[in-house]
């Protein structure tokens, strides 16, 4: 697996943010880095004009866990308020272990405290949107095809294969 950031210990407070100064450092990419971001733009471009203002894409987030503070840059947040669901979209070229821990271990953690309430009103699904998928890819759990991104299971871990 690729080395992700994941949160250390607990999520003390998360924000919303600005784009910070080191994410505008210019960075040239080639082969299947360059493609793996044409997909992203397209996907994210296709969330926009499938769900408009529900979905929020490529928030910058900073939170602090227990190894100081941190950024991090989800692709895509899908709201939905009726079923109380916010869910964390990862996109990806190819199906990969590394959507797993960026979603699981990063990007959901961050969520729950963010948008913590007493009564923990939100739930949090996690879809990886994919042009590739390869059922052969070791996974560490159980992962359910989600035919729409807004009808992914709460408890599984979704892909979701868009191919234009």
């Amino acid at each position: 697996m690729a080395k992700y950031r994941q949160v250390t210990g607990n999520v003390t407070w998360a924000k919303f943010t600005l784009e910070p100064e080191f994410a505008q450092w210019q960075r040239r990419r080639t082969g299947a880095r360059l493609r793996g971001k044409h997909y992203e733009k397209r996907a994210l471009a296709h969330l926009r004009a499938e769900y408009g203002p529900r979905v929020m894409c490529s928030p910058w987030i900073q939170y602090m866990d227990e190894s100081g503070k941190h950024f991090c840059q989800p692709d895509a947040l899908l709201f939905n308020v009726e079923k109380g669901s916010i869910t964390c979209i990862e996109v990806k070229y190819q199906h990969t272990q590394d959507a797993w821990l960026q979603l699981r271990r990063l990007y959901t953690p961050i969520l729950e405290r963010l948008f913590a309430t007493p009564d923990r009103l939100w739930h949090f699904p996690v879809v990886e949107m994919v042009k590739w998928f390869d059922p052969q890819v070791a996974f560490p759990e159980k992962i359910t095809m989600a035919a729409v991104v807004h009808l992914a299971s709460p408890r599984d871990f979704n892909v979701h294969i868009w191919n234009p």
